[in-house]
């Protein structure tokens, strides 16, 4: 019989005790690395959608500009999240040392991020401009003056989703392969708490009712968690979707 445990939960359940320490810090650090994987993949649906866009061209008509720059600054974000910001309810995981020419795009995209999407700045200089150039001028007359500023801001630029896409493709693997060390760590520690009477009280006690998790919400495949399916989005009861658990 196929039993599943929020491990999440066991982990807030347990008392403070150095016999837990281990199992503590693989379970943060593995919940971690698949949020991590989550936001990048987030990144990488924006980036997808956007290259498809390119590709089929007629994207210079506003409507479909700002299609473009919203996938783009959505990819950019999530990108940050994963793998710049300070997480506040995650330990802060990373692919490890990036070739040159990627770190550099990851700073360029970083730099985007603080000084052009999150908060007002002109960004970096490129041979097309900045991302916003708003002079303010004066415009005088033979007796009056009027003011006003002139608004050059950039919508899009392909390269950001060029990087983007080298950069998230580098990192997913590598988060991969750091969650199955740690998955085989995990396991070895579970087993050895198996004779820990009070871990497997906690353990009983703290199972994972996906059906019961996912109720209310419209349920599609899930990127990160391969046994479950459903990614929520909240909609009214009348259109819920039961999600199902594939072994």
């Amino acid at each position: 019989m196929t039993q599943t445990f929020d491990l999440s939960a066991i982990v807030a359940a347990l008392p403070e005790d150095d016999r837990y320490r281990t199992f503590r810090r693989l379970v943060t650090v593995l919940a971690s690395i698949e949020t991590t994987i989550c936001d990048l993949q987030d990144a990488h649906s924006a980036v997808e959608v956007a290259q498809a866009m390119l590709a089929a061209g007629g994207f210079n008509q506003p409507a479909e500009a700002m299609k473009l720059e919203a996938l783009m600054v959505y990819a950019v974000i999530c990108y940050c999240r994963a793998l710049h910001s300070g997480p506040i309810d995650r330990q802060r995981v990373g692919p490890g040392k990036r070739p040159h020419h990627l770190r550099t795009a990851h700073d360029q995209i970083v730099v985007l991020r603080d000084q052009v999407f999150a908060h007002y700045g002109h960004g970096e200089r490129h041979e097309d401009g900045r991302w916003r150039d708003e002079p303010f001028v004066m415009r005088a007359k033979e007796n009056s003056v009027s003011f006003g500023y002139a608004s050059s801001r950039a919508a899009f630029r392909e390269q950001v989703i060029v990087d983007l896409d080298a950069l998230i493709a580098a990192a997913i693997p590598q988060l991969r392969a750091t969650s199955v060390v740690k998955q085989g760590e995990l396991a070895a520690e579970v087993e050895r708490l198996g004779d820990d009477a009070e871990f497997v009280r906690i353990a009983r006690s703290k199972r994972f009712d996906a059906i019961q998790f996912f109720r209310g919400r419209e349920v599609g495949e899930s990127p990160s968690l391969e046994y479950l399916v459903g990614r929520g989005v909240v909609r009214s009861p009348d259109t819920t979707q039961k999600p199902t658990e594939s072994e």
